[in-house]
């Protein structure tokens, strides 16, 4: 199918249009098709065979359509239907934001009332910003944990919040966020 799309010297559009038809699916027909779908084969479409389908290696081919697809929910959905976690999970950027506004706070209230002050805080105020804590300031963790405990104070555990369970998820990765210590 690729040697006569690539003889037939016809859009890219109308190429990509034509592979996402092919019988069996497999994952270079589903991207055929989320390209179709996702608008960049329209940006193509003027384009007489901007994409080499000649590329005698199939996998390079596939990399070169991939960089093509925009939408980061396009991307998303085309690797759930060939069965690969996404390279963009909707949690990772909800996590992402949760934390950079964690960190956002901590560097205004470090500044106001302290560290010990600020890190007691935000170990007993609930578990997300007891995670925080545990995952950016840990010797302050242990410490505050410590100090809690011997005064005989309870406060939330970290590894009972949703983004505790979504960063153990094979996949998922820590926020990096520039963190003040002062």
């Amino acid at each position: 199918m690729l040697t006569y799309v690539s003889a037939e010297k016809v859009p890219d559009y109308v190429a990509l249009h034509f592979l996402s038809k092919c019988t069996p699916a497999n994952d270079f027909t589903h991207l055929c098709h989320y390209l179709c779908i996702d608008g960049a084969a329209q940006y193509l479409s003027g384009n007489v065979q901007l994409v080499d389908f000649e590329e005698s290696n199939l996998e390079d081919l596939f990399c070169n359509l991939e960089w093509w697809l925009g939408s980061k929910i396009t991307k998303n959905e085309f690797y759930e239907v060939c069965r690969h976690p996404p390279p963009f999970p909707p949690m990772q950027e909800a996590c992402d934001k949760e934390f950079r506004q964690l960190n956002n706070e901590w560097t205004r209230w470090i500044g106001q009332y302290g560290r010990w002050a600020t890190g007691k805080y935000f170990r007993q105020r609930d578990g997300s910003s007891a995670l925080y804590l545990y995952l950016y300031h840990p010797s302050l963790y242990d410490d505050i944990t410590q100090w809690l405990g011997d005064h005989g104070l309870n406060a939330p555990e970290p590894e009972d919040t949703i983004w505790a369970a979504f960063l153990i998820e094979e996949g998922s990765r820590v926020p990096v966020l520039t963190v003040v210590e002062a």
